[in-house]
């Protein structure tokens, strides 16, 4: 993959991403000694969709879910170490805590509370995932769809096509870095040039053995 990717872990010391295991062993073989943060969006999206099965096994009301979800948020926010998000998880001792749908997501927690907390000791970790992971799973849905795993040539080459388009491609109106691309973002000359000539004139590494 061109160095552009990366250039956020590289200088950034850190990169946030999901669970996948995937994206981590190739980012740990890639970047020896990276720092990597877990994704707090994740993390409570899936301690929401656990107070949702909660809710419907308790009946509880809605306030009273809408409260648990702040409680967990809360301790997840303001954690600043594994041993302090520890400590804040045990303090949560109400019964509903101890309910196996919400302790299993509080388990979770405690389990990775490194990499849940890294974002505070670590410069360019982030609470949420990177543009790197995003694109590592883009890439992973497009490789199923082209049945191209067992093709070892064919992998290579889309993986290298697409992550060069990825580099230079600007993101789209609403995203939050709207009209900048990873490469712009990683300071690349572009010469006000469209996204495309760009590419061509920094030779993108395109179909090169440098691409990775």
């Amino acid at each position: 993959m061109p160095n552009y990717i990366f250039q956020i872990a590289e200088f950034g010391l850190g990169i946030t991403k999901d669970k996948w295991e995937a994206s981590t062993k190739a980012l740990k073989a890639v970047f020896k000694g990276l720092w990597i943060g877990f994704c707090h969006r994740h993390c409570l999206k899936k301690f929401r969709q656990a107070l949702v099965e909660y809710q419907e096994q308790t009946q509880c009301s809605n306030k009273e879910r809408g409260r648990l979800y702040k409680e967990f948020k809360k301790v997840l926010e303001s954690s600043t170490s594994q041993i302090s998000l520890e400590v804040k998880l045990k303090s949560l001792n109400e019964a509903a805590f101890d309910h196996p749908l919400l302790k299993g997501r509080l388990a979770e927690l405690i389990k990775n509370a490194s990499h849940y907390t890294c974002h505070k000791k670590r410069a360019g970790i982030t609470k949420t995932t990177s543009i790197v992971d995003n694109f590592l799973k883009t890439v992973k849905r497009k490789l199923t769809m082209a049945e191209s795993f067992r093709d070892k040539e064919c992998t290579q080459i889309l993986f290298q096509a697409m992550a060069n388009a990825r580099n230079f491609v600007p993101f789209l109106s609403g995203a939050k870095n709207a009209h900048k691309s990873p490469f712009m973002l990683a300071q690349g000359e572009t010469h006000n040039l469209p996204w495309i000539q760009v590419m061509n004139f920094h030779n993108a590494f395109l179909f090169t053995p440098n691409a990775f």
